[in-house]
């Protein structure tokens, strides 16, 4: 159920004042009684506070709060060029290790590119306590679309608590696609986490 606006039969008085003060043309009078025309309505509320007789009223949906009990672990994008995981991926395996001990969860690297395979044992060695691996000609080399699909996906699946991505212009570029289709949040520039 989305956010709903109506007009209160009994209160209304056919003044105009709400017809006068809505941006959008969306209020006209019939039968002196406000109707709104809900195609152009953008629920901006305007007409509420302008509505000396309190007959208009915006009615909230209740959100859903979500569950988010199967939401574990922490992952790490491991960003690889030709073919080699980057340095800053090996820094965010750190960090990443502290925050996972601290939540009882598991570190999981995510790799995806072209004949990468062989860079997991570094990966490994580093910490990670999984690897999520996607190989495949068409990652080899870094593509917005490709890998936010391909990222959104995983992270869709298997529902990592927190992802940690490198402020590299690959990084910036991907996380911040991926965060806005999973409507997640995203902190950007961390020096530190907790």
């Amino acid at each position: 159920m989305a956010d709903a606006i109506i007009v209160l039969k009994d209160k209304c008085v056919g003044c105009t004042l709400c017809v006068k003060v809505c941006p959008f043309g969306a209020i006209s009078m019939q039968d002196k009684l406000a109707v709104i025309d809900l195609t152009k309505c953008t629920l901006c509320g305007a007409c509420v506070p302008a509505c000396k007789f309190s007959a208009i009223v915006v009615q909230k949906k209740e959100k859903e709060k979500e569950d988010f009990s199967a939401y574990k672990d922490v992952w790490v994008f491991c960003e690889q060029k030709k073919g080699k995981v980057q340095s800053v991926a090996y820094e965010l395996l750190g960090k990443g290790r502290e925050l996972a001990d601290k939540l009882g969860a598991d570190l999981c690297g995510v790799l995806l590119g072209d004949s990468v395979e062989a860079e997991c044992a570094e990966i490994i060695a580093r910490g990670a306590d999984k690897i999520y691996l996607v190989d495949s000609p068409k990652l080899k080399a870094f593509q917005d679309d490709p890998y936010t699909k391909v990222l959104t996906r995983l992270v869709a699946k298997y529902k990592p608590e927190i992802v940690l991505c490198g402020a590299t212009t690959i990084g910036r570029s991907l996380i911040s696609r991926v965060a806005v289709t999973l409507n997640a949040g995203l902190t950007a520039d961390c020096t530190g986490l907790d």
